[in-house]
């Protein structure tokens, strides 16, 4: 859980913009496809007698397949839902998953903050709006990262604004 300072305020939440998530479904989507393919592609391609002999073996191949495909997007779903980035009036948190069992939380005071830069790359990050956000501060940490993140340029904005109120 989440601890806030005495008279500290959350002044903005952000997750990966909209677009990571889309791209991570529709990998999926293309996985589960090409198994139903290449498992109803095998009927096509080999004699009955073949299949039938080996059906248990492509029967149990199919459904470990289409398990591990649907387990990938859980965890991507999973991901995507809990990696958070925080703006508070006295710091930024960052809260990221790594796997299913490790998660990082860490903080950088908005004092500490020394460059914040904006990157877009790409035809589609440009038109959706969307990039990377580089956070270098001056504590033993060094650089932070919104990674996919929604307005780069217009949190960045932001970020400043709030620390020039601080200081």
């Amino acid at each position: 859980m989440l601890t806030l300072g005495q008279n500290e305020k959350i002044i903005s939440i952000y997750r990966r913009h909209w677009i990571a998530l889309f791209f991570m479904i529709s990998r999926t989507v293309f996985n589960i496809a090409l198994i139903f393919f290449l498992k109803y592609g095998l009927i096509y391609v080999f004699s009955s007698e073949t299949i039938s002999e080996f059906d248990s073996y492509i029967n149990l191949s199919f459904y470990l397949l289409l398990e591990f495909a649907l387990l990938g997007l859980f965890l991507n779903l999973t991901d995507y839902y809990l990696d958070i980035w925080i703006v508070t009036n006295e710091r930024m948190i960052f809260i990221e998953l790594k796997g299913l069992f490790r998660r990082f939380v860490s903080s950088v005071s908005l004092k500490d903050i020394q460059d914040i830069t904006s990157i877009i790359k790409g035809i589609i990050a440009t038109f959706l709006d969307y990039g990377t956000l580089k956070i270098q501060s001056a504590g033993t940490d060094g650089e932070f990262l919104f990674k996919q993140i929604s307005h780069p340029n217009e949190v960045k904005a932001l970020i400043l604004k709030v620390k020039s109120e601080v200081e």
